[in-house]
């Protein structure tokens, strides 16, 4: 369920909530998910905004116990670039995620709940061609850091890119 609120022609607020059932699915320790999102931008010029976000998750088994919580906050810039290289419309938003997770260590080893921190950060670009066809190019960093001496070898920086199209009909 989303809900999104326009107060001003340059202001948007949203708030977003979602609940996954897993109790199909075996082999997994997670039963349910709930996840949650707040949020607003806010246009400071024709081809610029400025946002945050916070969101949650939260992961629970069938005895109802937490086995995983991701909480973190967010802000990003969108924008679209002042030139037009062979007349392509080309606009990008950067976004920073700084955050906290909670994980259980599962079976064969012993039940242990793992803390830590994360971070993120987001380059997306699309190229409008036109008014029916898009290319998108994103670039994503990620970085988990875990509080527990135990488990600071699972400490982890992960790239991605991504390469799309997008055609309307």
């Amino acid at each position: 369920v989303r809900t999104v609120i326009l107060p001003t022609v340059d202001t948007r607020v949203y708030a977003e909530y979602s609940y996954e059932d897993f109790s199909a699915s075996a082999g997994i320790n997670t039963q349910r998910r709930h996840k949650w999102e707040v949020g607003g931008s806010y246009r400071i010029s024709q081809a610029h905004s400025v946002g945050v976000a916070a969101r949650g998750l939260y992961d629970y088994s069938a005895a109802n116990a937490m086995t995983g919580r991701v909480e973190e906050g967010e802000i990003y810039y969108a924008g679209r670039l002042p030139f037009e290289p062979f007349g392509i419309v080309w606009t990008h938003d950067v976004s920073l995620a700084l955050g906290t997770f909670t994980t259980s260590g599962l079976p064969p080893g012993p039940a242990t709940a793992f803390t830590g921190s994360h971070w993120r950060a987001e380059w997306n670009h699309q190229f409008h061609i036109d008014g029916h066809n898009r290319f998108d190019l994103s670039y994503s960093v990620t970085e988990n850091r875990f509080d527990q001496a135990a488990a600071v070898g699972r400490n982890s920086r992960s790239h991605a890119v991504s390469l799309g199209y997008t055609h309307r009909f």
